[in-house]
Formats: structure tokens, sequence, C-alpha cells
């Protein structure tokens, strides 16, 4: 299930790199799963680029062999615009920021083209 939780990072810490996956990388992942295709490509940042995704049983093997559930995969894919952070033990989250000082939380979301 996908968690609204995540790490303590704050802006000011180090930049934390980890793949993204928005509701259009998902179904492509599901598409070729139901396809019965073995390895699939696409975006794990955004549009920026494309990656091989290796697809086996168990979900989704990115590179660096991080492993995403397919409960997760089809999750992230029903879930509109939202932009999911990989996180390093498969778990996802909504990646978003919430400021202290306006009490407005803003979540990034997917747009027609890249970042």
């Amino acid at each position: 299930m996908i968690s609204a939780t995540h790490s303590s990072h704050h802006i000011e810490d180090e930049p934390v790199y980890c793949p993204m996956l928005d509701a259009e990388a998902a179904r492509t992942l599901l598409e070729a799963r139901e396809n019965g295709r073995a390895k699939a490509t696409a975006s794990l940042d955004l549009g920026r680029t494309s990656s091989v995704v290796e697809l086996d049983e168990s979900g989704a093997r990115m590179p660096g062999e991080l492993l995403l559930g397919w409960q997760e995969v089809e999750e992230i894919a029903e879930s509109g615009e939202r932009c999911y952070a990989v996180q390093d033990d498969g778990s996802v989250w909504p990646v978003g920021v919430f400021s202290e000082t306006t009490g407005w939380y803003r979540s990034l979301i997917r747009t027609g083209g890249t970042p």
C-alpha cells in the first residue's frame, strides 16, 4: 500500500536521488507485464530519460536491483497526476513538501512535458 509517510529529509540536507514514477510510467510497466514481456522501457525521472526495467513475478526491477512490487505499481497507475519516489526498500511515497510557515502542502505532479 502506498504510504504518505517518508523520511525526515529537509530541503537544506544533501539531495536524495531515487527513481520516480507517475501513473503513465506505471501503466507502461503493467502493459508490458500483461503482454508477457520480461523488460520494459519507462521513464524513472518524469520524462527526462528512459530506463530499462526488468519484469518478473515479484514486480518491476529497476536499475540497481531496486524491486517495486506489482501492488505498488498498480496503485501508482491508478493515482492520477501525483508523482511517487521509490525508496531503497521498495516502498513508495508521494513527492511533496509541507510549509510550516504557510501550513500549505504542495505535491509534485506530472505535466504534459518533461520538467
